[in-house]
């Protein structure tokens, strides 16, 4: 059973870089609490590291169909973090917690052996939009919609594989890409938002607000991210954006 919304292709991302990758191993945890529910069985709710789970199911897959039954040496476990909770409320408490926590992101995880050029682009472009629209970026990684933290952007941006899906050599390339993302989903109006699109949002018309009054909307959602068919940004274009500072 999972508690958080899982994305097939963030989980495809991370499978395709992980079957590249010369690393074994699966860096970080994936978080579990299982707790006795008022009537039934027990239940386990796995409530972090659901994509890294995904990745794993689809190379296991891949290999299969190739006729191969068994991953790579160290590819084949997972590291579990098992948290026992008496019922339903304390399980919820414990899911609070846990997502409060702020672990090292894994684009600057050394097991994670990103391309220092790569890093280098996502840093400085991700730096260069904070600073565009600093008061839409908070400190904290659970900030809310649609306001962003920076550290979840810039491993959005790794894990999302943009740099090289985009083949950008520059920070300047992936930011004025940003800029234009954030100008596709300007164009969507009000009413699109709730059947085109999904949002973090628990106040949609709240947040739409805001972002139309700051004119930034990556915050509202991560799926343009996923999204290759709006925008295409040649080397050396610019995109408008509005000094907040």
């Amino acid at each position: 059973k999972k508690q958080r919304t899982f994305r097939a292709e963030r989980a495809s991302s991370i499978a395709r870089a992980k079957g590249a990758s010369s690393v074994t191993g699966w860096p970080g945890t994936i978080s579990v609490v299982e707790y006795q529910p008022e009537e039934g069985d027990p239940e386990t709710v796995l409530v972090d590291g659901q994509h890294r789970l995904g990745a794993f199911t689809l190379l296991s897959r891949q290999m299969k169909a190739k006729g191969d039954n068994t991953l790579p040496s160290g590819m084949t476990e997972i590291l579990v973090e098992y948290y026992p909770a008496k019922d339903e409320r304390e399980a919820a408490e414990l899911f609070t917690e846990i997502n409060k926590a702020e672990p090292c992101k894994l684009v600057d995880l050394p097991q994670s052996m990103v391309n220092p050029l790569q890093k280098q682009i996502i840093d400085g472009a991700a730096e260069k939009l904070r600073k565009s629209y600093s008061n839409m970026f908070k400190p904290s990684t659970a900030c809310r919609t649609p306001h962003m933290n920076i550290d979840n952007l810039r491993d959005e941006l790794f894990q999302a594989d943009i740099v090289g899906r985009y083949q950008f050599t520059t920070e300047e390339q992936l930011f004025q890409w940003l800029l234009q993302r954030n100008q596709d989903l300007s164009q969507i109006t009000d009413p699109e938002w709730v059947p085109r699109r999904r949002t973090r949002a628990k106040s949609l018309s709240k947040a739409l607000s805001k972002a139309r009054a700051q004119n930034f909307f990556l915050g509202l959602e991560w799926d343009w991210l996923d999204d290759d068919s709006d925008s295409k940004v040649e080397p050396g274009a610019e995109a408008d954006i509005e000094d907040d500072e």
